[in-house]
């Protein structure tokens, strides 16, 4: 009980946090000509430039790694593997099944035999 309320109370703890720092992000909305206020509007510019150019750089990253190396590997690897082991798995799941059947039925057939004994009163 103790260790789910501890871990309750750090989860509500740092979503809180996350609160606090994304709210403090945020600019202000008065329109003060002061150089700080200048220098501060120009800087928030700035980091929306880093910002927006690293998640250029990332997508155009993530758009060659699909392209050039996921891509041709399911295509060469995954693809012929998926259409001729598909159907060797299927063959043998059904040979094992047969086989399964064939010392599974007479075995059951006496379970029950032997259930019906002990309750049957004969």
């Amino acid at each position: 009980m103790r260790t789910t309320f501890f871990k309750t109370a750090a989860i509500c703890l740092c979503i809180f946090a996350f609160t606090a720092v994304a709210s403090a992000q945020r600019s202000s909305s008065s329109k003060s000509d002061s150089v700080i206020s200048t220098i501060a509007n120009g800087a928030g510019k700035v980091t929306v430039v880093v910002v927006g150019s690293a998640a250029k750089v990332a997508w155009a990253t993530t758009k060659i790694a699909a392209k050039d190396v996921a891509k041709p590997l399911l295509v060469s690897v995954a693809k012929p593997l998926l259409l001729k082991a598909t159907p060797a798995i299927s063959g043998y799941a059904l040979k094992l099944t047969g086989q399964a059947m064939k010392k599974a039925v007479p075995f059951a057939a006496k379970l029950g035999m032997a259930y019906l004994k002990a309750k049957l009163p004969i």
